[in-house]
C-alpha cells in the first residue's frame, strides 16, 4: 500500500521509537514480564517524542496497525515484546493425574523444530532447501554470520545504538542489575567456532550458530497522523511511505523477496534508490538468498548486524528493525529505508520509511 490522498501525500509518521537491549535466552531479562519490557520502551518513546500521553488513542502490540488509516485514531502506540526465556515448558497427559512413578517428560518448544502443516517441512529444512537452490555453501553462511557479529560489535563500540536503547533495571537472584546494552549469546564468536558447529541434521549447512538464537527484548513505535503532527507541531523521525504484505510459495521460504518487490513497485522506487535495508536474519542462507535474488548492495543491508548476532525475540524483531532504521536515517542524513521479513508459511512483509 502507498500512502496518498487527493491533496498529495497522506502522512503517517514515526514520532518516537525505542527498544530495550536485546538479551540472550536465559540472560538479564529472563525474569522481566514481556508487558513490563514493552512498557519501558513505550514510556521512553513517548518521552522522546515530547507528546502528551493522554493524546494516544490506542495501543496495538504485535500486530499491524490500521487505526490511523481508517481515521479512528490519530496517535497510536505500537510495537512488540517477547521474553522467550519465560515461555513455559510443555508436559503432556498430567492434567487429570498420572500413575505413581510415571515420569514427567518435558517438551521445550523453543528448541523443537516444528513441521509446517502445509509443506510438511521445518524452517531449518526450508533454509537448507534455499541454500541448495541458490548454491549457497556452508562457508558462505558461516562468513555471513560472522559479518553480522562484527558489524554489531563495531556499532556497539561506536555507541551507534545509544539513542535507540531504553536502559532497564531488573532483579535477578534478589539483586538489582542495570541492563544498558545488548547481551549477545556469542559476543566473541570466531569463524573457527562457526566452522566447528555441528549441523542441525546430516549433510545440512544449517547450524544453531548460523541461525538466529532465541532472545528477550521489546521495541515500541509511536505513530501519528499528519493532522496531529501539524496540530501539536511535532517533530517526526520519519514518514511511512508504504508497505506490503504478501503470500508466496511456502516451499521457497522467501516471502520477503515478493514483499520488497511489490513495495518498491507500488511506491515507484528502484531497488538501488533505497539507502538502507533491514532484513530479518532468521537464517544466514535465507538472508544471502534475498540479497542475491534482489541484487542488493550488501553494504546497505543490516549495516549494524542483525538477528544472527543479536538474537530473535520473535514478537519484537520487526519493531526493533523499524526502530533501528529510523534512528539510522537521521544519524547518517539518509533518505529511504526498507525493513522486511519473511514469515512462516510463505508470508512476507515490508515497510518503507523516508526522512522528512
Amino acid at each position: 500500500m502507498i500512502l496518498k490522498s487527493k491533496d498529495g501525500i497522506l502522512g503517517i509518521f514515526v514520532i518516537g521509537a525505542k527498544r530495550t537491549p536485546f538479551c540472550k535466552y536465559g540472560g538479564s531479562l529472563r525474569e522481566l514480564p514481556a508487558s513490563h519490557a514493552f512498557a519501558a520502551a513505550a514510556k521512553d518513546a513517548i518521552q522522546s517524542s515530547r507528546v502528551d500521553p493522554n493524546l494516544i488513542d490506542c495501543t496495538i502490540v504485535g500486530n499491524i496497525n490500521f487505526e490511523i488509516l481508517t481515521n479512528s485514531a490519530n496517535l497510536c502506540l505500537t510495537g512488540g515484546s517477547d521474553i522467550m526465556s519465560s515461555l513455559p515448558m510443555l508436559v503432556r497427559n498430567v492434567r487429570f493425574g498420572t500413575s505413581l512413578g510415571t515420569p514427567y517428560l518435558m517438551e521445550d518448544h523453543i528448541k523443537t523444530p516444528f513441521l509446517d502443516t502445509y509443506t510438511g517441512t521445518t524452517l531449518q529444512k526450508t533454509a537448507e532447501n534455499i541454500a541448495k537452490l541458490y548454491g549457497i555453501t556452508r562457508k558462505d553462511v558461516d562468513e555471513f554470520t560472522l559479518k553480522s557479529h562484527l558489524k554489531w560489535k563495531k556499532a556497539e563500540e561506536s555507541n551507534t545504538f545509544e539513542d535507540e536503547i531504553t536502559k532497564l533495571k531488573t532483579v535477578r537472584n534478589k539483586k538489582e542489575h542495570d541492563v544498558i546494552k545488548d547481551e549477545l549469546t556469542n559476543p566473541e564468536i570466531k569463524l573457527e567456532d562457526l566452522t566447528a558447529s555441528p549441523s542441525v541434521s546430516e549433510d545440512s549447512i544449517v547450524t544453531f550458530n548460523n541461525s538466529a538464537a532465541p532472545a528477550d527484548g521489546a521495541a515500541s513505535i509511536l505513530l501519528a497522523s499528519e493532522e496531529i503532527v501539524k496540530m501539536y507541531n511535532l517533530n517526526p523521525m520519519a514518514r511511512i511511505t508504504g508497505w506490503s504484505c504478501v503470500g508466496s510459495d511456502p516451499y521457497e521460504g522467501l516471502g520477503v523477496v515478493a514483499a520488497i518487490k511489490k513495495l518498491t513497485k507500488t511506491v515507484d522506487f528502484r531497488m538501488h534508490d533505497i539507502d538502507l535495508f533491514e532484513i530479518n536474519e532468521t537464517f544466514a542462507s535465507q538472508s544471502l538468498a534475498v540479497i542475491k535474488e534482489l541484487d542488493l548492495d550488501e553494504t546497505k543491508v543490516n549495516v549494524n548486524g542483525g538477528a544472527l548476532a543479536m538474537g530473535h525475540p520473535v514478537s519484537a524483531t520487526g519493531a526493533r528493525m523499524i526502530t533501528h532504521i529510523v534512528h539510522q536515517l537521521r544519524l547518517h542524513n539518509l533518505r529511504t529505508a526498507i525493513a522486511a521479513s519473511s514469515c512462516g508459511g510463505g508470508q512476507g512483509v515490508a515497510v518503507m520509511l523516508e526522512t522528512i
